[in-house]
């Protein structure tokens, strides 16, 4: 019987994904595999410092032993993605003629029209757009300084590789600032779905957030507000409107 491979540890897991730029250290992909760079049948460890990340491809040209070892050290003490300072950019496979954005517990539908769920200080944070026949989907998340740590322009996603963690796990991709403190997380669903679990946004002395509850502001001062168990359907392109001039008829304006 097969030796039984104990899993690697989530602690040993984020360290590798920071040190390779949370992507294949060959070619930058987020959607990677953590990889042995010696045999696991000799060495029967999961020291971190020989895991490296490999995109499935490149993983699976090592398995087959068209990628020499040589290439994929070399790579580990370079990674492509710590050397750009951004991710390789991955395109998502939104299409169709209607679209669901979900923010907590709060669902938000447009057929055919744009459709912004949540415009934070003038700043549209998440979009599904409908142009020449394509949906595309656009998001940016700032870090705690403003500087966009995550970005996704037309499907294309992009992100900052200073950020503290990012986690790309099958749909689900989820960036940290620190230990326990998410600042996103989103589940991408082709071809015309996406669920934000957590989002944190902080501008001014507004503080602006989504969790399992709803959508939730505190700020300024005292002034507390929150959206929860909404279904918006199409009629708008603005769904909430927090603390920005723009508006437009059908949406929520707190």
């Amino acid at each position: 019987m097969a030796e039984d491979r104990p899993p690697i540890k989530d602690p040993v897991k984020r360290r590798v994904r920071q040190r390779c730029g949370f992507g294949c250290v060959i070619c930058g992909s987020p959607l990677y595999t953590y990889e042995h760079m010696y045999d696991w049948a000799v060495t029967k460890s999961h020291a971190e410092e020989e895991l490296t990340l490999l995109c499935n491809q490149h993983q699976q040209e090592r398995t087959n032993k068209l990628l020499p070892r040589e290439v994929v050290l070399q790579a580990n003490k370079k990674p492509i993605n710590v050397v750009t300072g951004v991710s390789e950019p991955y395109s998502f496979h939104f299409s169709g003629s209607e679209c669901e954005l979900v923010l907590g517990n709060n669902v938000f539908r447009s057929q055919g029209a744009r459709l912004v769920p949540l415009l934070v200080g003038g700043e549209e944070t998440l979009v599904f757009d409908f142009r020449r026949g394509n949906l595309l989907l656009s998001a940016q998340v700032r870090d705690r300084d403003g500087n966009v740590a995550l970005l996704i322009e037309d499907n294309e996603l992009l992100y900052a590789t200073d950020s503290w963690d990012i986690e790309f796990v099958g749909r689900e991709l989820t960036l940290r600032n620190a230990p326990r403190k998410l600042r996103f997380q989103a589940s991408f669903e082709p071809p015309s779905r996406v669920v934000v679990s957590r989002l944190d946004l902080q501008y001014g002395d507004v503080h602006a957030f989504v969790d399992a509850r709803g959508i939730h502001v505190r700020g300024p001062g005292q002034r507390t507000r929150d959206v929860s168990n909404v279904v918006m359907h199409g009629g708008f392109e603005y769904a909430i409107v927090l603390d920005s001039h723009m508006f437009k008829a059908g949406g929520m304006l707190l």
